[in-house]
C-alpha cells in the first residue's frame, strides 16, 4: 500500500533553547486517494513547544475568494475615461518631491474610483462539470462490478460480461458525445459573439516549437541541456556595456551647473494650461497668416 506523508508549511517545534532552531517534526502520513483534497493547517497555541496540526481531508477543495481586479470583460470605458476626465485636476503644483507624491497618489485613486464605479460585480462562473445520463452511469457501475467480478475469479464467462460491458458502454460514449457536440454547435449565435469565438478557436494555429542544437550538431534532448543552452545564449547576447561615462566631463558639467554665474537661466516653471493657451495663440496665428 503506498503511503504519503503531509508535512505542513511552517516549524511545528519551537525550542526554547536560543542555540537551537524550529523545525518540522510533527507529519501525517497518510494512504488516502490522490483525488481528495488535502490541506495541513497549524494552530500556534503555545502550550508547549509543539504546534497543532490540522488535516482536513474533502471530496472538492474549498471555495476561494476571487484576486481583487479593477476592471473585467464587462468595465463601462466611456463612463471610465468621462470619470477620470473629471476628477483629473491639472491645475496642481509639482516643485518639491512631496507634491510630486501626492498628485501621483491622488491619480492612482482617481484611477482607482472611475474603474470601480465603471465595472459591474461580476458572479463567479460554476465550476465545470458534465451531465452524464442516468442510463450511462448504470452502464458505468455494471461494468466496473464486472470487472470487479473478473478480477476476483478470471473466469472466462466473466470475462465475456466485462467485454459486452465495455463495447457497449463505448457505444453508449460515442453517442453521447456526438449529441452533445450537436447541441453545442446549435446552440451558437451570432448576436453574442460565442460563433465568432468557436471559429477563431478552431481556425487558430498551433504554434510548434522546433528542437534545439548544440554547438556539437547533437540535438539537445534533456531539459538540463536545453537549460544550459539558454542560459549560455542569453549570456551572449545580453553583455553589460562598456564604462562610457567620462568623469573629466562629468565634472566640467557638474562645475557648470553649479556656478553662480550661469550663461542661461533655468526655465520658468509653468502650468499644461498656459502651454495649452499658448498653443493656442499660435494656431490662431497661423491660420489668419494663411487665410490672409
Amino acid at each position: 500500500m503506498i503511503q504519503s506523508s503531509l508535512p505542513p508549511h511552517d516549524p511545528t517545534y519551537w525550542p526554547t533553547s536560543p542555540s537551537k532552531r524550529p523545525d518540522i517534526l510533527d507529519i501525517f502520513i497518510s494512504n488516502v486517494p490522490n483525488g481528495l483534497y488535502q490541506h495541513t493547517e497549524i494552530f500556534n497555541f503555545l502550550l508547549s513547544d509543539h504546534s497543532t496540526i490540522l488535516l482536513t481531508l474533502n471530496a472538492s477543495p474549498p471555495c476561494q475568494s476571487l484576486k481583487p481586479w479593477l476592471t473585467n470583460k464587462n468595465t463601462d470605458w466611456d463612463s471610465f475615461r468621462s470619470q477620470l476626465s473629471n476628477d483629473t485636476n491639472l491645475k496642481i503644483k509639482l516643485k518639491s518631491p512631496e507634491d510630486i507624491e501626492d498628485a501621483i497618489t491622488t491619480l492612482n485613486q482617481s484611477i482607482q474610483r472611475a474603474a470601480w464605479n465603471s465595472t459591474p460585480i461580476s458572479q463567479p462562473s460554476p465550476p465545470f462539470s458534465i451531465h452524464i445520463p442516468a442510463h450511462i452511469r448504470h452502464v458505468i457501475s455494471e461494468k466496473r462490478r464486472a470487472r470487479t467480478q473478473w478480477q476476483r475469479t478470471k473466469y472466462p464467462s466473466d470475462k465475456n460480461c466485462l467485454n459486452s460491458l465495455s463495447t457497449q458502454l463505448k457505444r453508449l460514449m460515442s453517442n453521447f458525445r456526438n449529441q452533445s457536440f450537436t447541441n453545442y454547435i446549435a446552440s451558437l449565435s451570432f448576436k453574442d459573439g460565442s460563433i465568432w469565438k468557436t471559429t477563431k478557436k478552431a481556425s487558430k494555429e498551433k504554434t510548434s516549437y522546433p528542437p534545439l542544437k548544440q554547438p556539437n550538431n547533437t540535438w539537445a534532448i534533456e531539459d538540463s541541456v536545453k537549460a544550459d543552452l539558454f542560459k549560455t545564449h542569453l549570456a551572449e547576447v545580453f553583455k553589460p556595456h562598456y564604462n562610457i561615462n567620462n568623469p573629466a566631463f562629468s565634472n566640467e558639467i557638474e562645475q557648470s551647473l553649479l556656478s553662480p554665474l550661469q550663461m542661461t537661466l533655468p526655465p520658468k516653471a509653468f502650468y499644461p494650461a498656459e502651454k495649452l493657451e499658448f498653443l493656442k495663440e499660435q494656431l490662431q496665428l497661423l491660420s489668419s497668416s494663411t487665410s490672409s
